[in-house]
């Protein structure tokens, strides 16, 4: 019998917009020289979204709309909170090159999992954090066309579960073929080395090094799940300084590195 493959390899280029409130406004291009690569059946994107290219094929243009509910979701008033001024100082010093309002800085939750959160406001005493994903509460438009559609390879399909779970592929967290990285390594690494990578998304921090240190000794011991949460928070305080350690909810915790900012 033949072995039957799900997933396709699709590679897009798009226009991307925000719908809210009867307004649409341009927010991401995938050009054709820097295109959209992604693999389905293995949630590396919305499942509305591979739903769209069911059926169609390599040359194809599309236009689709995607619900906020089949997206991002609502925004939540509950994920927009202070937090202490203090964590965000290094040798007694407010770190404000890293911390001003409208910068964005990544956490990472008790999976290990990166999300971003958005610097609101920077207060005397405190300062406003959004969690919401920027696209919240927004319906999202998409127009392009499809370049290539194949079948996805063992290889491919290996190389990206290698990605998602760590265990190998480029620092940067790109799907991008880096010239620069060679046998799973980046040269991103060095540590005064400047990342080569020409995609957009390349996000090479030396943190992310420490971070998943800091997420195994976390996630090794004991069994019962609210001591694994107070090891994790501890391990994280035990690798950071107790003061660069916050947590904002269970499983969500934002770490300082105080050597580069977040």
């Amino acid at each position: 019998m033949a072995e039957i493959n799900p997933s396709k390899t699709i590679v897009v280029s798009y226009d991307m917009y925000t719908e809210f409130e009867g307004e649409r406004e341009l927010v991401e291009q995938a050009t054709a020289e820097q295109p959209f690569q992604f693999t389905t059946g293995l949630g590396f994107t919305f499942e509305a979204f591979e739903e769209k290219f069911k059926d169609l094929k390599e040359g194809d243009t599309f236009n689709f709309t995607l619900t906020k509910e089949e997206t991002n979701g609502d925004r939540r008033e509950d994920l927009v909170f202070d937090v202490d001024k203090q964590i965000f100082c290094v040798n007694g010093k407010f770190d404000d090159k890293q911390i001003y309002a409208g910068n964005v800085i990544p956490l990472v939750n008790a999976e290990g999992q990166r999300m971003n959160g958005l610097v609101v406001e920077v207060k005397e005493e405190a300062v406003t954090i959004d969690l919401n994903h920027p696209y919240a509460g927004m319906n999202l438009v998409f127009e392009g066309k499809v370049l290539s559609m194949h079948d996805a390879t063992k290889e491919e399909i290996q190389a990206l579960i290698n990605i998602i779970t760590g265990q190998g592929g480029c620092c940067c967290g790109c799907d991008c073929d880096c010239e620069c990285c060679e046998d799973g390594e980046c040269c991103c690494e060095a540590e005064e080395a400047e990342c080569e990578c020409t995609c957009e998304e390349c996000e090479c921090e030396e943190a992310e090094a420490e971070e998943e240190s800091a997420e195994e000794d976390a996630s090794s011991g004991s069994t019962d799940e609210a001591s694994d949460d107070e090891a994790e928070i501890e391990a994280y305080k035990e690798q950071y300084g107790e003061d660069h350690v916050y947590v904002v909810e269970k499983g969500v915790i934002m770490l300082y590195n105080k050597r580069r900012g977040w």
